[in-house]
């Protein structure tokens, strides 16, 4: 057996990563099952499909982009297919990130970081979640792929996925317009028609997806925009100084302070969830529909942005801080206690290793800046692309959001450890021809 193994990795690594993360998976099926874990979020992804598949939208207040309803539509939104869809796109990352990584580490430390895709719990348990991390994951491993292979190849499937990663995660809208600077920068002297030709393929699918969602959101509710959750995020983003608010909207603050007041005595850790404890109170009380309660969080909390400068940047420094925490968002809650013992070790060991890597990978950042700023040293295409990449939705999400901020950061997992390795292969090998 350690004959054919090996054999499988020298010849064939591919298959091997294959094999394990399909064992990986029959072994959790058999000792979880097909139960899907449903959380507040996969209702409206659920009711979106529904009404995706009756071609039905009026009324909608367009809670959800359609991308990962789309999944749940191609499973007949049958939970047991969802999982069987999501565990084959896990596996599937798994395989993208070896062949990446190949292309710039040695083919062991390659091999190691694409196998934790199935050993880390984070991976594994979002593939039981419905919940969009496990397709996000898979599409922005195949973006990155497709980059580093050929952009100029790929660039229309780069901008079709970039449109569609979009409308499964709206955080990534920057995305199309990053890529498309890159290149933009790498090929300054190409000429007009250089650019003209790869803005059309990368950014307009991404453009084109945003102006429809938008305009059809906009017909229904009168609201331009992918969601109408920014204000609700805004008021996440000012809990810790709603208090300070003077205003028209009393009856709003009162209810709002009264539940982030009543969360710090049972739970300070769930103060950043206090808006939603109070949401159904909120809509009952003050009788506004979803949208108009948005709208008027997102002035309260953007009068207190403004009087709280200070303040909101703190909060801005936690929301960052907690981007790189790695929390675990499910775990099932029937576990006995010889298996809640295991969960939590391994659980444990696999986040002082993410950890230690999300460390690793900010010190690459600020050295690869440094180089770019002082030494006019230029990195490689597809690292550079990572680094920008990551750092520019672990600031941005913070100046947005205060609530589950590491979910922003786990499609990343994988490419963080990439660079992270890179960076420290680079400095060894710097080191040896000194």
């Amino acid at each position: 057996m350690k004959n054919v193994v090996w054999s499988l990795y020298n010849e064939k690594p591919l298959w091997l990563l294959f094999l394990i993360g399909v064992f990986v998976r029959l072994f959790l099926f058999l000792f979880l099952g097909f139960t899907a874990a449903h959380y507040n979020d996969s209702e409206n992804y659920i009711a979106l499909a529904e009404r995706l598949l009756q071609l039905d939208l009026a009324g909608y207040q367009f809670e959800r982009t359609p991308g990962y309803s789309i999944l749940l539509i191609l499973s007949g939104i049958n939970f047991s297919i969802v999982i069987l869809l999501q565990s084959l796109l896990g596996i599937a990352s798994m395989l993208l990130s070896y062949v990446l990584f190949m292309s710039r580490l040695e083919k062991k430390t390659a091999f190691l970081i694409s196998l934790s895709l199935s050993f880390i719990a984070n991976y594994i348990f979002y593939e039981r979640a419905i919940l969009t991390e496990t397709l996000t994951l898979f599409l922005l491993l195949l973006i990155v792929y497709l980059y580093a292979k050929s952009f100029i190849k790929y660039k229309y499937t780069i901008g079709f996925l970039c449109a569609f990663l979009m409308l499964t995660r709206t955080h990534f809208l920057f995305l199309a317009p990053l890529i498309f600077s890159l290149v933009a920068i790498s090929g300054f002297k190409k000429g007009m028609r250089f650019h003209v030709f790869n803005f059309i393929p990368v950014v307009l699918p991404s453009l084109l997806c945003f102006v429809v969602w938008s305009g059809m959101n906009k017909y229904e509710n009168g609201k331009f925009a992918l969601t109408p959750y920014m204000g609700i995020n805004l008021a996440q983003s000012t809990v810790r100084f709603f208090d300070k608010y003077e205003g028209e909207q009393q009856l709003i603050k009162e209810i709002y302070v009264s539940q982030i007041n009543q969360t710090k005595l049972e739970d300070p850790n769930k103060i950043k969830n206090a808006i939603w404890f109070a949401y159904e109170e909120l809509l009952q009380e003050t009788g506004l529909t979803l949208l108009e309660l948005s709208n008027v969080l997102g002035d309260m909390s953007k009068q207190l942005i403004s009087e709280n400068v200070d303040l909101y940047l703190y909060q801005v420094c936690i929301s960052f801080k907690d981007f790189w925490l790695n929390d675990l968002y499910w775990m099932r809650d029937d576990l006995g206690k010889a298996e809640r013992f295991v969960f939590n070790n391994w659980r444990r060991t696999a986040r002082v290793l993410q950890q230690a890597l999300n460390g690793i990978f900010i010190l690459a950042t600020v050295y690869y800046v440094f180089l770019f700023l002082f030494k006019n040293s230029q990195s490689d295409k597809v690292i550079s692309l990572i680094v920008i990449m990551v750092m520019f939705a672990a600031i941005s999400q913070a100046f947005i959001i205060y609530g589950d901020n590491s979910r922003f950061c786990f499609p990343f997992y994988p490419l963080i450890a990439f660079v992270s390795v890179y960076f420290i292969q680079d400095l060894v090998k710097k080191n040896s021809t000194i």
